[in-house]
């Protein structure tokens, strides 16, 4: 019987068996995971990315809403204040005015405290002040889950007369005895949940200078 005599492999012309390393027909598998690989790892990056501009575009948001907020607040105060009448000088004196949220320009949290940004504690209560939203009609609030928490509120601090460089006060009206008086309306938002714990949409204060004649 006669025998073909087996051919060697070209990689084995010397009669070694052939190495695995030339065998190439899972380069392109391998190839697929890598780029696979690299395509994952971007992956990562871009969703880390993703999450933190998220983070970064709802704080801007919220503080935004805390901007007008205490906006709103200044100019509820302002109008109520505007609102005293003015026939009675007594109406201004925080030391004998029926109005509780008129406060004395000399207390220590109107001149330290409130202009301390380390002190994240609320200034305005139910002693001083006045809830800007004490009806609930503020949506931002009621979605937040604060609208009843006196968390918004504002605050009148004052009244001196206001007095010229060269002395003596201002006055429009001519032998009235009026004078001009100056003061600031105060607005504070302090996020606090239903249990009175910080929640996380943070803090804000600000004031509006204002003068009235009395």
């Amino acid at each position: 019987m006669h025998r073909t005599p087996s051919r060697p492999a070209a990689s084995d012309l010397l009669g070694r068996a052939p190495s695995p390393i030339a065998n190439d027909r899972g380069s392109v598998m391998v190839l697929a995971l890598m780029i696979m690989a690299i395509m994952m790892v971007i992956a990562i990056a871009s969703s880390d990315t993703v999450v933190t501009e998220n983070f970064i575009i709802r704080n801007v948001g919220i503080h935004k809403e805390n901007i007008n907020l205490v906006e709103s607040a200044l100019l509820e105060g302002l109008q109520r204040f505007m609102q005293i009448p003015d026939n009675n000088p007594a109406n201004f004196d925080p030391d004998i005015s029926n109005t509780d949220w008129i406060n004395n320009r000399a207390d220590a949290w109107t001149t330290g405290a409130w202009y301390n940004r380390g002190d994240v504690s609320t200034m305005l209560n139910a002693n001083n002040s006045i809830a800007a939203d004490a009806g609930g009609n503020l949506l931002t609030l009621a979605n937040r889950g604060e609208a009843a928490n006196g968390v918004l509120r504002y605050a009148v601090v004052g009244w001196a007369p206001w007095i010229f460089a060269t002395g003596g006060s201002s006055s429009l009206v001519m032998g009235g005895g009026a004078v001009w008086h100056t003061g600031r309306v105060l607005g504070e938002y302090v996020s606090t949940d239903g249990g009175g714990a910080d929640n996380g949409n943070g803090m804000l204060r600000m004031e509006l200078g204002l003068r009235r004649q009395w």
